[in-house]
């Protein structure tokens, strides 16, 4: 008899266990399992992303006179915070003795020659877009001003995030959202 009875507690507590692991198991699997499988896949293109903008940065060294600065470069996206999809390179570099015209005219002589074209949809004197396939060259004339003008500019180097083929599929965009409490911003090119 106290056999039976431990045989039924232990088929009774196993029937509750399962009620209670199932529906976990199954919200793990639906929600937690695809995003997480989805991170791990985007961390590893974060050397293939660099590689590819170091790549555009080779083909367009700075002109001699400008001061590279630094301490104001850095790579951002995938290891950062949750929400950013897809990796810049930026620089800032500070005039020197050019002018901002010398700059841009440098910068769009150098990305012209090797393939790039200007996009049209930005219109703003202080900035200029250039794009090649899905790369994309933004330059910045701005930050701190002497005597009214700038006198540094920046260049951010980005490949669109969905249109290269080692980028891992997006999960359910509810559920990217759900997980980028910030804000999901997929790069891309045209912005």
């Amino acid at each position: 008899m106290k056999s039976k009875q431990k045989s039924l507690k232990i088929a009774l507590l196993s029937l509750i266990g399962l009620g209670c692991f199932t529906p976990l198991f199954w919200l793990w699997l639906k929600y937690v399992e695809p995003y997480s499988t989805f991170r791990r896949r985007e961390i590893k293109t974060m050397p293939l992303f660099d590689a590819l903008n170091n790549s555009v940065l080779s083909e367009i060294p700075p002109p001699a006179g400008v001061t590279a600065l630094p301490a104001q470069t850095q790579s951002v996206g995938l290891d950062g915070p949750h929400g950013f999809h897809g990796r810049t390179l930026r620089l800032v570099y500070g005039f020197g003795s050019l002018s901002s015209e010398d700059i841009s005219a440098y910068y769009e002589m150098k990305l012209m020659s090797n393939g790039w074209a200007k996009y049209q949809g930005l219109v703003s004197r202080d900035e200029a877009l250039y794009i090649r396939d899905t790369g994309c060259v933004g330059i910045t004339l701005f930050e701190g001003e002497l005597n009214g003008k700038p006198n540094e500019y920046s260049i951010g180097i980005w490949y669109d995030f969905l249109k290269q083929e080692f980028s891992p599929p997006l999960p359910d965009l509810s559920l990217l959202e759900f997980y980028d409490l910030l804000g999901t911003y997929i790069v891309k090119c045209p912005p």
